[in-house]
């Protein structure tokens, strides 16, 4: 989570910061739920954290690298960032 924040515009920031932890609390009080799932199939709770990871994994790629650059100080330069591709 560290470098989270910067993947969002600054007028949008905290609000999209806050979407996000809020999402993960949700996600993490969900968990045993998933683990219960393993009562009626064996292999149901390890598929839904493989698919987890693996549509992860397709939105992270899909995503510019922020690291060491200006921060986006609105939303016409973000979807420009964005636009421009790898």
């Amino acid at each position: 989570m560290k470098y989270t924040e910067e993947i969002y515009p600054v007028p949008i920031k905290v609000n999209a910061l806050g979407f996000t932890l809020g999402l993960g609390n949700f996600v993490c009080i969900f968990t045993p739920a998933i683990i219960y799932l393993q009562k009626y199939y064996q292999w149901l709770p390890n598929m839904v954290y493989i698919f987890t990871a693996l549509v992860s994994g397709i939105f992270s790629i899909s995503m510019r690298e922020t690291k060491d650059l200006a921060t986006l100080p609105s939303f016409e330069k973000a979807k420009e960032f964005y636009r421009k591709g790898h």
